[in-house]
């Protein structure tokens, strides 16, 4: 999620050893304020065919060349017609009009695995797509953070024992080792031993892999899925998806202002 948590979310933190949970209100605050200090992502006409001088009687004329008569240019789909062309739930274009200061590079190259992910998770509607991506753009500061600025000694076992155990962080260093990684932040020994299980990684093992895109998209779908909160987005219920994701509702207006924009993105009955 997008923060430390305080001391406060404890007993949410460790009732829910296996799936992710959120991380707290003040905790995301504080993170809030250290990301608001992080830099910031940055035709010529042709000549009619001549006839022949004395045609043969039996001779047919030559059909015209197809120069004589260019074919006019296929004009390129409006941006929200790229979807059903390239047999995708987000293009580039519709991306970054939800996302307006994510680089054009960077948008190419997270647009497939973003893309696998959604269709992986059933992510598949106008509603849920427009319910993630709004969600997803608040927490990784439209896509530029994978990664918690926090250090994660938060919940290492030497600092905080309650609460790391909760995550399932019991050896020194479990902390900034399993720190929170993703688009949704994945946190915990214990989250990422389940998150890599049913992915079919080793993320326990190799907790770095979770800020690679093809993973991360993955590990934000798995988070959607396991909370419930394609059920939520179907009944356009935005701030229980908030509160599931954060604890509370930090930040709710900025995340509101991306749902609002990805529904005026995804046209009415787009993936219905």
């Amino acid at each position: 999620m997008t923060s430390t948590p305080g001391a406060s979310e404890v007993r949410t933190l460790v009732a829910t050893l296996i799936l992710p949970s959120p991380r707290g209100k003040a905790a995301a605050e504080a993170h809030d304020a250290v990301a608001s200090r992080a830099p910031n992502a940055t035709g010529q006409a042709v000549a009619p065919t001549a006839k022949p001088a004395h045609p043969s009687p039996t001779a047919k004329p030559a059909p015209p060349s197809a120069a004589a008569h260019p074919t006019a240019a296929t004009p390129a789909p409006p941006a929200h017609e790229e979807t059903a062309s390239a047999g995708l739930l987000v293009t580039l274009a519709q991306l970054r009009e939800i996302m307006t200061t994510l680089a054009q590079t960077k948008a190419t190259a997270y647009i497939p695995p973003l893309n696998k992910a959604m269709a992986e998770f059933h992510i598949d509607n106008r509603l849920r797509m427009a319910a993630f991506l709004g969600q997803v753009a608040h927490e990784s500061g439209e896509l530029k953070w994978f990664h918690e600025f926090a250090s994660g000694m938060e919940y290492d076992i030497t600092k905080n024992p309650k609460l790391a155990k909760g995550l399932g962080n019991v050896n020194p260093g479990d902390g900034p080792r399993y720190k929170g990684r993703g688009p949704i932040q994945l946190t915990g020994r214990a989250n990422y031993r389940a998150c890599g299980k049913a992915l079919g990684l080793d993320l326990e093992g190799n907790p770095d892999i979770a800020v690679e895109p093809g993973v991360a998209f993955r590990t934000a779908g798995w988070f959607w899925d396991t909370h419930g909160l394609n059920a939520l987005a179907d009944k356009e219920d935005y701030r229980l998806i908030t509160r599931r994701i954060n604890g509370g509702y930090n930040g709710y207006d900025d995340r509101v202002k991306y749902y609002d924009r990805a529904l005026k993105v995804f046209p009415a009955g787009a993936h219905a």
